[in-house]
C-alpha cells in the first residue's frame, strides 16, 4: 500500500508530470487531456491464465472486466489464432481474445 507520498509521486509520474513534455507516454496521454478526474486509490482484483488465455479483473464500484479465447463453433475449441508482423518487424505475435468489460457508476465522473 502505498502511504501519501508515494501516491503524490504516482500521481505526478502518471499525469505526465515526472519528465519533459512529450518524452514518454504518460506525458504523451496526459497532453491529450483537457480534464483530469481524482485518482482513487482502490484495491484490484486481477486473475490470469496464461495457459488458458483467461484473466479477470474487478475495481469494486468502478469496473468489472474478463478475457478469454474465441470459441470455434464447429468443434467448441478455442482458437488459437495470433497476429503476427511481417518478419522485419521484432515484436512476438499477439493472441486474440474476447474482451467484456463492465464499467460501473463513478461519483462525479461522466460517462463516456
Amino acid at each position: 500500500r502505498a502511504d501519501e507520498a508515494q501516491r503524490a509521486a504516482l500521481e505526478t509520474i502518471i499525469s505526465g508530470g515526472a519528465c519533459e513534455p512529450l518524452s514518454n507516454f504518460f506525458s504523451v496521454f496526459a497532453s491529450t487531456c483537457s480534464e483530469f478526474c481524482e485518482t482513487l486509490f482502490l484495491p484490484i482484483g486481477l486473475e490470469a491464465n496464461l495457459e488458458l488465455r483467461t484473466a479477470k479483473v474487478d475495481i469494486p464500484g468502478i469496473m468489472r472486466s474478463s478475457g478469454r479465447p474465441i470459441i470455434n463453433e464447429f468443434n467448441g475449441q478455442p482458437f488459437h489464432v495470433a497476429l503476427a508482423r511481417p518478419s522485419d518487424v521484432p515484436p512476438p505475435a499477439v493472441p486474440l481474445a474476447m474482451l467484456d468489460l463492465k464499467p460501473l457508476a463513478v461519483p462525479g465522473a461522466e460517462a463516456f
